[in-house]
């Protein structure tokens, strides 16, 4: 009796810890979702918060997957019974953008395991609640799919065949030496980025170009150069290179009236 009520208190504890995060990703979200899109210095800090907590948030859900499943069980089983397809569309909803704070990171492969995990909730929310809502979310779908393989359409292969980590981001390696003197005193701060086609892979309003000139313009953090220089799999796998935080516009995703 005693093993039972510890177990119970064990789980209690990590769904209040789960609702934390969640809620706290929420207000961090729109904290970021909410600055102005340009003339604004502050906004990388925001992102980065932004990133860590849903990072943390990701990886506790799949570390206590089995408490988590099983109280989300309980919880949409009577969602189901009240009709709340709504709290459904927020889990997706939730989904879409970490997808979009992992892209503008480049962290590609957390970006398709998590297009994975999406793929199943759609097909869990369409059969259980509204099907009719299965090709407006299919759409989401196909879209992310077809901006990943576009972004990583074109591959550089090493000798021995293995993919090469590219990174065209600013470093010290890629700009040459600038000396600072009494009448050189001019620094790049603010970057207006304009997409130039309408035909394009895009992921809501973040197009192939418009994320191409995003990734360069941005510097290379300091800690991501030593293992990008090393073996060609470095961070886990081609095209996963971890930049530092990119300019996020509002993402528009169905049910959430324009932005996420």
């Amino acid at each position: 009796m005693v093993k039972m009520a510890s177990t119970e208190e064990q789980d209690r504890k990590i769904v209040l810890e789960f609702c934390h995060l969640l809620e706290k990703s929420k207000q961090l979200f729109n904290g970021l979702r909410d600055l102005p899109q340009y003339g604004h210095r502050q906004w990388q800090a925001y992102f980065g918060r932004t990133f860590d907590v849903y990072t943390k948030l990701w990886k506790f859900q799949q570390q206590h997957r089995l408490v988590l499943d099983s109280k989300g069980r309980a919880y949409y089983s009577r969602a189901i019974k009240e009709d709340r397809p709504d709290l459904m569309v927020k889990k997706l909803r939730y989904y879409a953008r970490f997808i979009v704070v992992c892209l503008l990171l480049k962290k590609m492969k957390l970006v398709r395991e998590l297009v994975i995990e999406l793929e199943r909730q759609i097909q869990e929310y369409t059969t259980t609640y509204e099907p009719e809502d299965q090709l407006e979310w299919s759409l989401v779908l196909e879209e992310i799919k077809g901006f990943i393989k576009a972004e990583s359409a074109v591959a550089v292969l090493h000798a021995d065949t293995n993919p090469i980590v590219l990174s065209h981001r600013l470093s010290p390696l890629t700009t040459p030496p600038c000396e600072r003197t009494p009448h050189m005193t001019l620094s790049l701060q603010e970057i207006l980025i304009v997409g130039s086609a309408c035909e394009q892979a895009k992921f809501s309003e973040l197009t192939m170009d418009m994320f191409r000139m995003l990734q360069t313009l941005e510097r290379e953090p300091t800690d991501a150069m030593h293992p990008m220089i090393g073996h060609p799999m470095a961070h886990g796998g081609p095209h996963d290179a971890s930049p530092a935080a990119s300019r996020m516009p509002p993402y528009g995703v169905p049910g959430s009236k324009g932005k996420c």
